[in-house]
């Protein structure tokens, strides 16, 4: 009965970890794609176009 109370509550602390890393990975990636998109419009608001004289 304590074997199983235990290795219940392992797998439910185990699980929830899990979840709070996938959790976290998608905050990362959200901000690493933000960060790419802001990285992005800067750069292209300083390239002339093409058709532009020079």
């Amino acid at each position: 009965m304590g074997a199983a109370l235990v290795d219940s509550a392992r797998r439910a602390f185990t699980d929830g970890l899990n979840a709070a890393a996938w959790v976290a990975a998608a905050w990362v990636a959200a901000a690493l794609s933000l960060a790419a998109a802001v990285l992005a419009v800067a750069l292209l608001r300083r390239t002339p176009p093409s058709g532009a004289p020079k």
